[in-house]
């Protein structure tokens, strides 16, 4: 970093905090959507009614209870022939003849399998019944073409049930039987799958690999072949492909609304089925697969979709149980977490290094810890240094300000307010830190500032009484999978170390340690390695009691795997209970990473990598006890003890692993047997 110059004061502005989030605010006074059509912002409120007094007397009616309105709140941008014109209020959540679109009921005793993901190929084998039609209800594209037809339910994208899938595969299949042959790229386009032609289309399925494909397979796919019909028939699918990256945002700015809304939508769709198949009293159980998630956010259970997730369960309480598994996390190796606890007049200093030609915007979010003091400004101050040495005075912001600094960044303050109904409040005070892309092409789609590459050093003042520091790097996608154009921002800290002595890779813990020696297993001791550590890199959507947070460990010898997240110890952590609930086998072996599962197209195989994948059958784990009730119930407390009775099974055999890593235990999951064919 060069010298720094003489710090300028910032000059403190106001955003609407009750309406927007910063990460919205920095969107829109950024500019230049990415190249995918002409967008419109729609303002949503995400079934905010479910607490209401009057719609829980009406909770056994979905279209009631949990319907998302139109109206004043977060702006969520939609490109415009994605998006339903209409800006009043949708009269219900479901269509009206859904019978009719979803003939073939599954049987009363069915566990429907929701996923929320990308690139689902519903014309898979895999995802057949034995006659060659669909196990999928329905799926909803949240990226498609608008169909007019669907306005009176449908918020935007295109939504296609049983009856069109199951026509759509004999049309498009040899001699117009399922059973045969299917031209899946015309069955993916006609189904609006795949829109190539479009700006704003979606074009997973264009690739062999499909995320949202493999975990559908890995949790109730992969042997369908073996499965009887009356099996696959009580193993229902509904599906929610999310938008084109552009859209959700590179740091996954929209994507707790988008899984918010297929959250509602699913369970609307699952009870709505039962009513119109059976009637009276309960309901088809759902098991919800969400792998995804994100690095930076309060990492205490109290995010939009953790709260949602929680509200919908009790809501749907008296109807079926309704379960939803989200992965630990894959940023354990990633360099964007760090801590610190600041006594008053102390302070926590990081270089972030953002790099060269990134096409996105990059942030950095600074969370105080709990307290009950509720002060107009926040109590710890801030001050950046960008890499060209231009310094901000500190600055401490009030809820709702945010400041414009050197090099196009800037910053937002946020007061976060927590009612636990019974004691006086709390508060967290966070700090958002927005930089542009750096790659000067980014100008070329409208986007009017251009940050500097380097290393931004961030200095946090603490002003008030002792705290907790939190700093997190939110993560950064690209536009499309496997794309090269987005650069991963990072903590660029001298004591890191992210080898070993010997060469190897460094976890947070070693694995087959003495278990009566904690500290032996710690590679990463605070008072050596400084603040920046892999410590609390879980995934921040995830932290609800609610959820199953799955991590994962090599099958073999039972090391979790490096990439997996690790939780915070209970002494730090915003959340002091265990965070993340079991681990999952994610690796077949140290010479077969990944775990086989299915491409997008039917034949297909690969091997992914990633805690998405043990959560896929963590996923199914929960659907085989709920199918089989002597088995238990698939909740969080049923996991849980699950995994301990797994651990005590397997520690002599896998040795020691640390419960921030490995969670409650390492459950066995057998696989198929991949020698026979599966196609």
């Amino acid at each position: 970093m060069t010298s720094p110059t003489d710090p300028q004061d910032p000059t403190s502005q106001t955003w609407d905090v009750d309406v927007m989030s910063p990460y919205v605010h920095w969107r829109r006074a950024l500019g230049g959507a990415a190249k995918c059509g002409p967008v419109v912002d729609k303002p949503v409120v995400m079934a905010a009614s479910v607490n209401a007094a009057d719609d829980r007397r009406a909770a056994d009616d979905a279209r009631a209870a949990v319907r998302p309105l139109f109206g004043d709140g977060e702006l969520v941008p939609l490109p415009e022939a994605v998006a339903n014109p209409s800006n009043a209020p949708l009269p219900s959540l479901i269509p009206d003849d859904v019978a009719d679109l979803i003939p073939i009921a599954p049987p009363r005793d069915a566990v429907i399998v929701g996923i929320i993901d990308e690139a689902i190929a519903l014309g898979h084998p895999r995802f057949r019944r034995a006659d060659g039609s669909t196990r999928f209800l329905a799926s909803w594209q949240q990226g498609a073409t608008f169909d007019a037809a669907q306005g009176d339910y449908l918020p935007f994208g295109n939504e296609i049930y049983q009856r069109d899938i199951n026509a759509l595969l004999r049309q498009h299949s040899d001699g117009g039987d399922p059973l045969s042959t299917l031209d899946e790229t015309a069955f993916n386009r006609a189904a609006l799958l795949s829109e190539p032609d479009k700006l704003y289309g979606v074009r997973a399925l264009e690739r062999r690999a499909g995320h949202g494909t493999a975990v559908l397979d890995l949790a109730t796919g992969e042997d369908s072949w073996r499965q009887t019909p009356a099996d696959l028939d009580r193993r229902p699918i509904l599906a929610a492909s999310l938008p084109r990256r552009q859209t959700i945002g590179m740091a996954g700015t929209f994507l707790e609304y988008f899984a918010i809304y297929a959250m509602h939508r699913m369970v609307a769709l699952a009870d709505a089925l039962w009513d119109a198949h059976y009637g009276g009293p309960g309901g088809f159980p759902l098991v919800l697969n969400v792998s995804y998630g994100q690095q930076a956010g309060a990492k205490d259970g109290r995010s939009l979709f953790e709260q949602a997730v929680e509200r919908m369960v009790e809501l749907r309480a008296d109807r079926a149980p309704l379960q939803v598994v989200m992965p630990a996390g894959n940023d354990n190796l990633m360099r964007c977490n760090a801590f610190r606890k600041v006594r008053r007049g102390g302070f926590v200093m990081e270089k972030w290094r953002v790099l060269p030609e990134d096409h996105s915007s990059n942030f950095v979010e600074v969370w105080t810890s709990r307290t009950t003091r509720r002060a107009d400004k926040n109590p710890v101050e801030i001050r950046i240094t960008t890499p060209h040495g231009e310094t901000m005075k500190y600055w401490s912001g009030e809820h709702g300000q945010f400041c414009d600094i050197a090099g196009g960044a800037r910053i937002y303050c946020q007061r976060v307010t927590y009612d636990n109904g019974r004691d006086a409040p709390e508060y967290r005070y966070r700090y958002v830190i927005c930089t542009p892309p750096t790659a000067e092409a980014v100008r070329e789609i409208g986007t009017i500032r251009v940050a500097p590459a380097g290393d931004w050093c961030i200095r946090a003042q603490n002003r008030g009484a002792d705290t907790d520091i939190y700093l997190n790097v939110q993560v950064d996608q690209s536009a499309e999978p496997d794309g090269t154009n987005n650069q991963r921002s990072y903590f660029n800290s001298s004591k890191y170390r992210r080898y070993l002595d010997n060469g190897r890779e460094r976890d947070t813990y070693a694995s087959h340690v003495d278990p009566d020696d904690p500290d032996a297993s710690d590679q990463e001791d605070s008072q050596i390695f400084g603040h920046v550590q892999r410590k609390g890199t879980i995934n921040s959507l995830a932290l609800s009691s609610a959820i199953v947070v799955v991590g994962s460990y090599r099958k073999t010898d039972g090391a979790p795997l490096g990439f997996s997240a690790t939780a915070y110890p209970k002494s730090r952590g915003p959340k002091k209970d265990m965070v993340i609930t079991a681990c999952f086998p994610g690796d077949d072996g140290a010479a077969n990473s990944g775990l086989l599962a299915a491409g997008t197209q039917g034949g297909s195989t690969l091997a992914p990598r990633g805690t998405s994948f043990s959560t896929a059958r963590a996923t199914r784990k929960i659907v085989e006890a709920m199918l089989d009730d002597t088995k238990g119930d698939g909740s969080v407390p049923w996991m849980q003890k699950l995994a301990k009775a797994e651990e005590r099974k397997v520690a002599d055999t896998f040795g020691h692993a640390h419960e921030m890593k490995r969670g409650h235990g390492r459950v066995r999951d057998r696989q198929t047997d991949r020698a026979v064919p599966r196609f």
